[in-house]
């Protein structure tokens, strides 16, 4: 599966991004133990199909670890 370019939203000339935001406070470290080989691939997986834009709040802790 693929998403369709109605998808995607320009912000400005040089910045586009995914209208599907993907949170990641399951992987705050609040929610139970996390594989972050698991997770990390998951991540690719969603990114191959699409969704790129991820919601790193700043009280989801570990979270941004995985984005590095």
């Amino acid at each position: 599966m693929t998403l369709p370019k109605s998808s995607r939203l320009n912000l400005t000339d040089d910045i586009n991004i995914c209208r599907i935001l993907n949170g990641m406070w399951q992987v705050s470290g609040a929610h139970g133990r996390i594989d972050p080989k698991a997770a990390i691939q998951s991540m690719f997986n969603y990114m191959d199909t699409g969704f790129t834009t991820w919601n790193l709040a700043d009280h989801y802790g570990l979270a941004e670890d995985f984005i590095g």
